[in-house]
C-alpha cells in the first residue's frame, strides 16, 4: 500500500484537497512542521493506505 506527502499552503481549496485525496487512501492527517511559524499556512499532508 502506498503513501502519499505533499506540502501545502492553507487556503481556498485546502479542504477539498485533502477530501479528494482522502478518496484514494484509507487515511489523511495534516502535519505541521514544528519549524514553521504559528502564522505559517504552510502544512504538510500525509496519506497512507493507497486504496
Amino acid at each position: 500500500k502506498g503513501r502519499f506527502l505533499v506540502k501545502v499552503f492553507q487556503g481556498d481549496g485546502y479542504r477539498e484537497f485533502v477530501r479528494r485525496i482522502g478518496e484514494h487512501f484509507e487515511a489523511t492527517k495534516g502535519v505541521k512542521p514544528t519549524a514553521s511559524s504559528a502564522t505559517s499556512a504552510e502544512i504538510y499532508v500525509l496519506a497512507v493506505g493507497r486504496l
